[in-house]
């Protein structure tokens, strides 16, 4: 902000947005989600904690600001030197208000019906220790939930699957209860982005390292080719009304009217 000498000046730590900034304890790339029931008023931001603020329209001002509050305390892992399990993915549910979902870096996936609360319960979503319905045990890159049916979750990861095993998409029909691998024909490689269609929730897309690889049918099957706009990696997906717009890494955001 500009101070009253018009001069930039940066916030006191005290209002730092979330407090896990102080220590720098969240990914370089940290998960920040706006609360798609709340009219614009909700954020969660995942870092070691779940912080959350319901002021997020509230002006920026020296001494004053949307004030956060953690709802989900570290995990263990956490202050791992080498590799910290922080918070890498968070999930709001269209049309279920305080349903939340957070996934980790290590692969773990945790949800609350409370998140309104100042101490939310979260529980952790199992994970089958038979070999074909396990879920990588990598960073959870996206959460997403079908708009039409808040049962219907999918969660991606990143990293590369062991022996060209193709394992970084997973789709629940049951709210997490019981998980199947819908990877499929899709590249053995680290997904950034997945979206829905809010028009038809079948099509549904995924961005990797590769580019956008599409689904007719829930992600029974997946093109055979990439369908966007070259062999470049796909960072995330935003919809403009019928417009799909993604946004690339190094190659600019590119839109396809659907």
């Amino acid at each position: 902000y500009l101070d009253q000498d018009k001069n930039i000046a940066w916030k006191n730590d005290a209002r730092l947005i979330i407090q896990d900034s102080k220590g720098q304890t969240a990914n370089f790339i940290a998960p920040f989600v706006l609360d798609p029931n709340s009219s614009g008023t909700t954020i969660l931001a995942g870092g070691a904690s779940l912080w959350r603020t319901d002021e997020a329209k509230k002006a920026l001002g020296i001494n004053d600001g949307p004030q956060w509050r953690p709802i989900k305390q570290p995990v263990p892992g956490w202050d791992n030197p080498n590799y910290p399990n922080y918070i890498s993915a968070v999930a709001m549910v269209p049309g279920l208000k305080n349903v939340a979902w957070v996934g980790y870096n290590n692969g773990d996936i945790y949800f609350t019906e409370h998140a309104d609360q100042p101490n939310p319960t979260w529980t952790k979503i199992p994970n089958p220790t038979t070999k074909a319905l396990r879920r990588p045990s990598r960073m959870v890159t996206r959460i997403v939930a079908d708009s039409k049916d808040p049962k219907v979750m999918f969660v991606t990861y990143g990293g590369y699957s062991q022996s060209q095993a193709r394992d970084n998409v997973w789709r629940t029909k049951d709210g997490g209860h019981n998980w199947a691998n819908i990877s499929g024909t899709l590249p053995a490689a680290p997904v950034f982005a997945f979206t829905i269609n809010p028009q038809n929730s079948r099509f549904v897309y995924v961005g990797n390292v590769f580019g956008i690889f599409a689904s007719e049918d829930g992600g029974e099957h997946w093109s055979l080719s990439n369908e966007g706009p070259t062999n470049t990696a796909v960072d995330d997906f935003v919809w403009i009304g019928n417009r799909l717009v993604a946004a690339t890494h190094g190659r600019g955001a590119w839109a396809i009217d659907l």
